[in-house]
């Protein structure tokens, strides 16, 4: 550490030090572990495809069926077994996702063929399996909404590391000096600014993994904060009922009149639902946001009730909406997806780091006393 240890700064230096290393030691198993889950899901999908193609890959090159068409095929193979929505924002060549109501999970289809390739609960799955692990530590029961809790904690705890390593920067005088990594000199001095710089560097983008993270437990919690934050709620759509008209549900109708209402729109997903009277819900992804939009139409007349346009959101709903593609990098393409991958790993290698800078600052503490005689 460079500066004088004996002025001002270095009593509240020690203090916010021996903070930062007992939240190190509070949280690092399960932050370890969260990180290693989480690199391993962001090209979760793409590991299960390359290990078992027949159940998740596809001719992308026919043409996908009608929706009643597939629906239909779905029902001769998986009678009695309802649809609740079909997703297709996987990239071409992949199965289409059915996702099954009454707890009978998710099927893969072959969106040209309507085979079912794979019917299976989300986690049976290699995916599902990690996915699990990273969200509520594989604990059975009743007991896991206190493990998701405690997930959620390890989380904070995170961004409150961030702060307090930030504040240990900021402390001690020559701050720009401590911005680099020197070539030369002891291995604590290397590993200990690499340890500050990097954290420094990814300290914003992994407190918002962490957020993003905390959000999907504690739902209203963080909407409040973003609310706060932004100065604005967070709306959502107001529900909707269609008025019973006598007729046959078609959702090719309805999504074709999605399709109209919104120009240069990409289907992303539709629900099926199970009464006239309930509204398709389809959502599309348009070139001027990265959120969805959702257009609710009617199941029988394909008139258009609603459209919720991303471009249209205030920063705090649009934020809530791009929770879960914040937390898992999924936007801009594949170059973010590699950073993504690389900032889950980063809290692992802070908790490594971090404790071999405590064993090696305690150990040379101890070789540099007099031995008593």
């Amino acid at each position: 550490m460079s500066g004088n240890r004996t002025g001002s700064w270095w009593p509240a230096y020690k203090a916010v030090r021996r903070a930062h290393l007992w939240l190190a030691a509070l949280a690092s198993l399960p932050l370890v572990i969260l990180s290693i889950t989480g690199a391993l899901l962001v090209f979760g999908h793409e590991i299960e495809a390359a290990l078992w193609p027949a159940e998740w890959q596809v001719d992308g090159s026919l043409e996908p069926l009608p929706f009643e068409e597939l629906v239909a095929r779905f029902d001769r193979q998986l009678p009695g077994i309802p649809i609740a929505a079909i997703a297709m924002e996987q990239p071409k060549g992949h199965a289409w996702t059915f996702w099954l109501g009454n707890g009978q999970g998710v099927a893969n289809v072959d969106p040209a063929t309507g085979a079912v390739l794979k019917h299976y609960q989300q986690n049976d799955t290699l995916y599902g399996f990690v996915r699990a692990l990273h969200r509520w530590l594989l604990v059975p029961g009743d007991a896991r909404s206190w493990a998701r809790h405690l997930v959620s904690v390890t989380a904070l705890i995170l961004i409150i590391q961030i702060i307090v390593g930030t504040w240990m920067w900021a402390l001690p005088p020559k701050r720009m000096k401590r911005l680099t990594i020197p070539r030369r000199g002891s291995t604590h001095l290397i590993v200990q600014r690499a340890h500050s710089v990097t954290a420094l560097v990814t300290g914003a983008i992994l407190a918002l993994i962490a957020f993003t993270g905390i959000s999907f437990n504690w739902h209203d919690t963080a909407e409040a904060v973003v609310s706060s934050v932004t100065f604005g709620p967070v709306r959502k759509p107001g529900d909707i009922s269609a008025q019973a008209i006598a007729g046959q549900r078609d959702i090719d109708r309805a999504v074709a009149a999605a399709l109209d209402a919104v120009p240069d729109a990409k289907l992303k997903s539709v629900n099926v639902p199970k009464l006239n009277t309930q509204p398709v819900n389809i959502r599309v992804g348009t070139p001027d946001a990265l959120n969805v939009t959702l257009v609710r139409v009617h199941p029988v007349s394909g008139d258009v009730f609603d459209i919720h346009h991303a471009a249209h959101h205030n920063t705090a709903t649009a934020f809530m909406q791009m929770a879960y593609k914040l937390h898992v990098g999924d936007f801009w393409g594949l170059p973010v997806r590699i950073l993504w991958l690389l900032l889950a790993l980063a809290p692992a290698a802070y908790v490594i780091s971090g404790f071999w800078l405590y064993a090696n600052r305690t150990g040379l503490r101890r070789r540099r006393q007099p031995r008593k005689p």
